[in-house]
C-alpha cells in the first residue's frame, strides 16, 4: 500500500522520508494505520529500481553511469522511467534530498535480477542504500 499525501508539507508532517515522483506526488509504503488516514491510499503492485543521481559523498553520478543503470534496467524489465526526487531527515533533523531515476514496470520482472542490479547501482554509485519495489513494497538494498 501506498500513502499519497497532497503536498510536501503534508508528507513532512506524516513521514521523515518519502519520494515526490512526477505524475504520482509525494509517497510513501507503510501499511501504518497512523499514516495510512493521513493521505491517499493506493494499491502498487509496481516493480522498481530508485536510481540516484549522486554518490553518498554527494559528487554527482556521470550521465554515462546513469544511462547505463537504465539500460540494464531496461533489460530485466524496467521500460518506464519517471523523474523523481527522494527526501529523508537526518539524525539531526536536517532535510535531506535528491534528485532520482526510478525505472520501472507494473509487469512482473524477475526479483532476484532486480536486487542483483540494486546491489551494483550501490557499489557502482558509492551509496549506502539503493530502494526497489517488489510486488509494490519497498525494500533497501544497503552496503
Amino acid at each position: 500500500m501506498i500513502i499519497i499525501f497532497p503536498n510536501q508539507p503534508a508528507a513532512l508532517r506524516a513521514t521523515p522520508f518519502f519520494v515526490e515522483e512526477a505524475g504520482l506526488g509525494c509517497w510513501v509504503q507503510s501499511e501504518d494505520e497512523a499514516l495510512l488516514i493521513q493521505g491517499e491510499r493506493r494499491l502498487s503492485y509496481r516493480y522498481a529500481l530508485h536510481i540516484p543521481s549522486q554518490t553518498r559523498g554527494h559528487a554527482p553520478l556521470l550521465p554515462e553511469q546513469i544511462a547505463a543503470f537504465e539500460a540494464a534496467a531496461y533489460s530485466i524489465g524496467l521500460n518506464d522511467i519517471s523523474q523523481a526526487t527522494g527526501f529523508w531527515t537526518l539524525e539531526n533533523g536536517v532535510l535531506q534530498e535528491e534528485p532520482l531515476r526510478i525505472a520501472w514496470s507494473e509487469e512482473q520482472v524477475d526479483a532476484e535480477a532486480l536486487r542483483a542490479l540494486a546491489r551494483r547501482v550501490l557499489l557502482e554509485s558509492d551509496q549506502e542504500a539503493v530502494a526497489i519495489e517488489v510486488a509494490g513494497r519497498v525494500e533497501v538494498v544497503r552496503d
